[in-house]
């Protein structure tokens, strides 16, 4: 169909509606679905609803009690992983915007950050591989965002008894192929769980940095104490879960540092453990609803049109 045909449609479909002009029954259907389409397909709405078909966590359950917990234990395994790489090879394996730093940092001085560069990849494969499962599962609605989740879970278990076994060497040394392959372990379970938890809520909550959420933090309390939002109410619900990551984030991360030391590889048991939880604090079914792509609500808006009174099939 020539675009000029298209967009001349889509504005007298506009005009229709904004004018209230009375339609034949049959032009008045057209129209309808017409102007259903332009209302329902937005670049906002695409980037909210990306899949047809994929279940998402309820927007007002996200501060649902069992929720709030789930959020903060993802945080809190984020931080006993971050804590742990420190202690155990001097680098962060969540914290990829330092990575890019030292990258480039070495970079200027004609070296190769090779921890730095490992994490970031190892971050980036990890959230493809949770949005591989999610997408070739998704028509099993929410227990696709789970496997990816419990892949990572597992992940930190097998690093646990792995290392305690002997396979990344000494803990707490500074290099070596046992260090490099640790961190790129670690990264990934993180990207996994980062990516997964972003699909699940649709990339309204994030568990494994503190930048993004800080920023939000202070957005929502200013919005929330002047009430210049729509609802104040919500920026300052917002504001409590971003503090609650925050600090729980924190609270890991000193979890690691201070037993680590002891327990050695076993650290990232705990941290599986947290993910363990948090995984089945949030599979209450009826608290999911199906996304679905923005051609089905024109559908529907269409098919409404069509029992509308005075309309003819």
């Amino acid at each position: 169909m020539p675009r000029g045909s298209r967009s001349s449609r889509d504005l007298s479909a506009r005009a229709d509606v904004a004018s209230g002009r009375q339609l034949s029954p049959r032009a008045d259907t057209v129209r309808s679905h017409r102007a259903a389409q332009i209302i329902e397909w937005s670049p906002a709405r695409a980037v909210a609803t990306p899949y047809r078909g994929m279940y998402l966590i309820k927007d007002e359950s996200l501060f649902a009690p069992r929720r709030v917990f789930a959020w903060v234990l993802f945080s809190a395994c984020a931080g006993v992983v971050n804590g742990g790489a420190w202690v155990a090879v001097r680098s962060f394996a969540t914290h990829v915007t330092g990575a890019v730093t030292s990258v480039g940092l070495s970079g200027a001085q004609g070296e190769v950050a090779l921890g730095g560069g490992l994490a970031i990849g190892a971050f980036f494969v990890g959230a493809m591989i949770a949005a591989l499962i999610v997408d070739t599962l998704r028509a099993r609605d929410r227990r696709a965002v789970t496997a990816s989740l419990l892949l990572g879970s597992a992940t930190l278990f097998g690093v646990a008894v792995a290392g305690q076994a002997g396979a990344f060497g000494a803990f707490g040394q500074d290099g070596g192929r046992g260090a490099l392959a640790l961190l790129a372990l670690l990264s990934a379970c993180m990207g996994a769980q980062n990516a997964a938890v972003g699909i699940a809520t649709a990339n309204a909550i994030r568990t494994t940095h503190a930048t993004g959420p800080l920023t939000d933090l202070a957005v929502n309390v200013v919005r929330g104490v002047l009430g210049t939002s729509r609802s104040p109410e919500r920026e300052l619900r917002w504001a409590v879960l971003r503090a609650l990551k925050i600090m729980s984030f924190a609270v890991g991360a000193l979890a690691a540092a201070h037993y680590a030391p002891s327990l050695g590889y076993s650290i990232f048991a705990l941290a599986a453990v947290f993910s363990v939880l948090a995984v089945g604090c949030i599979q209450t079914a009826d608290e999911w609803e199906e996304e679905s792509a923005p051609a089905d609500a024109a559908a529907r808006a269409s098919q409404s049109a069509v029992r509308a009174p005075g309309a003819r099939p």
